[in-house]
């Protein structure tokens, strides 16, 4: 059991928010505990092939892979913490997309087993993160400098950006394709020049799901299980 650091109170995480009632029936976070433990977190390329790195090689045609994403979006530590708490209850290892810098975040860095860490840049305008883009990837790789995935925060990218990444840093895979409730999702290869960047499409997300005109956490069965990649994305404040 990984316990908060000391000091901390100990709150019941998502205490009456949309998401609680649902998780106390099987939502998705318990679903992905059933159905995701063997495979641990989506992005571990490193200098592998894709097809041959963590639970990625079981991707073909018949296979179904499920992981879970969490942007953490400049949460407070607290927030952090009982999400991150949330997960170990239930043995559900996970990539979190890191905004800044913080002692949450340091402490996750002690669980390199359980958690991966990637950046999640910011390049919309008014960022905290830099005023160009090169600001942006070097504030978050000064967080993380040994990151190897990232998410960009709103999804917001060019062929310029993935050509700066590709050319500056050591990031090998990106998650910032959204796909939702797409059947059969696989990884692709994105090339800048001599290397390329691993992207993996997400599924689902809680915020475009609360976009809805009637958001719920129900999910056909058929196509949650069908084959392909399934990437659940999260925010921990609207978790909690």
């Amino acid at each position: 059991m990984m316990d908060c650091p000391s000091g901390l109170k100990r709150t019941s995480l998502m205490r009456g928010s949309w998401l609680r009632v649902e998780m106390d029936k099987g939502g998705v976070l318990v679903m992905a505990y059933n159905l995701l433990n063997r495979f641990g977190y989506y992005t571990k390329a490193l200098d592998q092939d894709w097809q041959d790195s963590l639970g990625i090689e079981k991707l073909d045609h018949a296979e179904t892979v499920f992981s879970i994403v969490l942007d953490v979006d400049w949460a407070p530590d607290f927030v952090i913490y009982e999400t991150a708490a949330l997960l170990k209850e239930r043995q559900i290892r996970a990539s979190w997309f890191i905004t800044h810098p913080s002692p949450a975040v340091e402490w996750l860095k002690g669980f390199p087993e359980t958690y991966e860490l990637g950046i999640h840049p910011n390049f919309l305008a008014n960022s905290s993160q830099g005023k160009t883009q090169a600001e942006v990837v070097d504030y978050c790789l000064r967080i993380l400098p040994d990151a190897v995935s990232m998410r960009t925060h709103a999804y917001h990218q060019s062929s310029l950006m993935f050509d700066h990444i590709g050319r500056t840093t050591s990031i090998e895979n990106d998650a910032s394709v959204f796909m939702p409730l797409t059947r059969d999702l696989h990884p692709a290869r994105y090339w800048i020049g001599e290397r390329y960047l691993n992207r993996f499409p997400v599924f689902w997300e809680e915020d475009n799901e609360l976009k809805k005109p009637e958001p719920h956490m129900k999910f056909d069965a058929d196509l949650v299980n069908s084959p392909g990649l399934k990437i659940f994305a999260f925010h921990p404040m609207l978790l909690y």
